[in-house]
């Protein structure tokens, strides 16, 4: 696998890790930690692909909305 390709499926994890854990416990209790946690991923990790957790969340928002208007 390339590694942009590799790269890209890691940002994937981690979105659809966050994503998981929104929708188990809350907004509130989502830290980076758990976030790479829940994608099987070291926590720097989370870093390589977001800035912060403002910018998690507004991918995975859009990530979101877009799913809903394809249907």
């Amino acid at each position: 696998m390339s590694r942009r390709a590799n790269k890209m499926r890691t940002y994937q994890k981690l979105l659809r890790g966050a994503i998981r854990l929104i929708h188990r416990s809350g907004l509130h209790t989502l830290t980076t930690g758990k976030v790479a946690s829940e994608s099987g991923m070291a926590q720097p990790t989370f870093y390589v692909h977001f800035a912060d957790m403002n910018t998690l969340l507004q991918k995975a928002a859009s990530e979101l909305s877009d799913a809903v208007f394809r249907r």
